[in-house]
């Protein structure tokens, strides 16, 4: 991280001209308020997949402040508006997107957990780390083309003694472009034995047909 960029994240966080009324913490210049949605099934996606909004505009702000600018309750305030999913998904057990332990090192948390636990939260069903990404992959957003779509193959692993089988998984995300993650965490997620995987995004933007991920086309050996 450049000196620049270090002092300009010290210098929202320090700033008391911007603090977030409900948590107290240092609020970015980004668009904070809560919107409201409901979910809308993706068919730009041959997987299952949710989302509520767009990418752009104000929720491209609000999305780049809960990633690079500490922003944690955004991801909070994300899941709670999520939460409306649980009336269009039929699904016992839920599971997140998971990063690579250096780029939680760097970011300090996760968004697609911390959603993760605002859907389980109102929806009373179990929360469970399910996928390990072993592979420090670049960021989606740095690639283009083909690159985005192998830049995830083979990036993620199963919790060793997870029992999923025959279980119906929710994934989330924060967001979804071309698909490539989110189709190879269901991927990993059936070779377990998930009886059914449906993911649910916050925002999402881009095409990317990919073969229909179901119990029996995923059948394979334990990865």
């Amino acid at each position: 991280m450049s000196v620049s960029r270090l002092t300009e994240k010290l210098r929202q966080i320090l700033c008391l001209r911007r603090i977030h009324p409900h948590t107290g913490e240092a609020c970015p210049e980004a668009d904070c308020s809560v919107l409201r949605g409901a979910p809308v099934l993706l068919p730009q996606y041959s997987f299952p997949c949710y989302g509520f909004y767009p990418y752009g505009g104000s929720v491209k702000k609000r999305i780049h402040a809960m990633k690079f600018d500490f922003a944690r309750w955004i991801a909070n305030e994300l899941g709670d508006e999520m939460c409306s999913v649980v009336s269009a998904v039929d699904f016992d057990m839920i599971t997140w997107v998971p990063l690579h332990y250096t780029r939680i090192m760097v970011r300090g948390y996760n968004p697609s957990q911390y959603i993760a636990r605002r859907i389980a939260r109102f929806s009373g069903k179990p929360l469970a780390r399910l996928l390990v990404r072993t592979r420090r992959t670049k960021p989606q957003s740095s690639l283009k083309g083909e690159d985005r779509l192998a830049n995830p193959v083979g990036a993620f692993s199963p919790v060793r003694k997870a029992d999923i089988r025959g279980k119906h998984i929710l994934l989330t995300d924060d967001v979804v472009t071309l698909g490539a993650t989110l189709d190879e965490c269901m991927k990993v997620l059936y070779n377990m034995g998930a009886a059914s995987v449906t993911a649910v995004v916050y925002t999402f933007g881009g095409v990317r047909p990919f073969p229909r991920r179901d119990a029996e086309s995923e059948r394979q050996q334990p990865v």
